[in-house]
Order: C-alpha cells, then structure tokens, then sequence
C-alpha cells in the first residue's frame, strides 16, 4: 500500500468530516430507525480504504459484502481481522 502514503492526511481528514457530518445528518432525519449511528476516524477511513484496495486485488468486485466477511470458509480472513461488517 505504498501509494496510500502519498494520499495527504488532509484529505484524510476531509473524508472524516465530510463522513461523519453524512452520519449526522441521517441521524437527524431518521432518528431512531437509523442504521449507520457510529462516527468515524482517520483509522477507520483508512482500514476502508486498504479493504476496498484488496476487495480489487481479490478481484472481488462483484462478490456480495456478506461472502467477504463470512465464517464458513468462503469469506476473506484479512477483512475479519480488520473491522466487522456491521
């Protein structure tokens, strides 16, 4: 994941805003019905991105979510060990 190093940590940080600002927002409108409640950091952002990089290194692209991070065998141990799907 070299190229990662080269993403400044600013847009970084406007990701996170810009993310958790969204996350806000639908809190807002949907209040009890609303799904994504948790905010999110830079590790955050940047444990997804190095997910999204590998779902295309595994080329994945049209692989359902639920099979990525699956128990049974099928799912992706790196994904597991990274953050939980829901």
């Amino acid at each position: 994941m070299l190229w990662f190093n080269k993403v400044s940590y600013q847009w970084i940080d406007i990701i996170v805003e810009h993310t958790n600002y969204t996350i806000t927002d639908l809190c807002i409108k949907n209040g009890d019905t609303a799904i994504f409640t948790n905010l999110k950091d830079k590790i955050e952002v940047k444990a997804w991105f190095g997910l999204f990089c590998l779902n295309g290194v595994f080329k994945s692209a049209q692989e359902d979510t639920n099979s990525l991070w699956a128990t049974d065998g099928i799912g992706r141990d790196i994904f597991k060990l990274t953050m939980s799907l829901k």
